[in-house]
């Protein structure tokens, strides 16, 4: 009886070491979890239901700090912006396109302390407007984050080099 508590007693173990090491999240996972939500929020895949819009405006409002800046050269869109801001933009811009897709490439997390991280990553927005014209726009980006209440949110966006073809 003893020698089949002491192989459960180390069959739990095990289980809870690989647990600890495998399927436990790390700040960069989370991270790069944010950035995936972000793109799918962004996206407009073609005509979108006020519930799938509210949805995505929603999980967008939830990634970001109560003031986020957004730093892009020469242009009336810099500035700093709240959740809600940023929500309501998007939900003009979805209005624009008949479809949208941002992709992030080539992320690279950095902690910059416990409560801090930094991001550079590829972004690319190819889609079709309303009026039928289509985009494909490639920019470098840098992104900081804090964690608050456990949760990482953006708090700064910078364009970082405009990548010409």
């Amino acid at each position: 009886m003893v020698k089949y508590i002491i192989i459960a007693l180390a069959v739990l173990l095990g289980a809870c070491a690989l647990w600890f090491f495998v399927f436990r999240s790390t700040d960069e996972a989370k991270i790069k979890k944010q950035f995936q939500i972000l793109a799918e929020s962004a996206s407009k895949a073609g005509e979108e239901t006020a519930a799938t819009l509210y949805l995505k405006s929603a999980s967008l409002s939830a990634l970001f700090d109560d003031h986020c800046s957004l730093d892009v050269a020469h242009s009336f869109v810099s500035g700093s912006y709240t959740p809600e801001e940023v929500s309501s933009k998007m939900v003009q811009a979805h209005k624009l396109f008949e479809t949208a897709t941002m992709k992030i490439y080539n992320l690279t997390v950095r902690m910059d302390g416990e409560n801090k991280a930094s991001a550079i990553f590829t972004l690319r927005f190819t889609g079709k407007s309303k009026n039928g014209a289509s985009f494909d726009e490639t920019r470098e980006i840098e992104a900081s984050l804090i964690r608050k209440e456990g949760k990482w949110l953006f708090c700064a966006f910078k364009i970082a080099q405009v990548i010409e073809r």
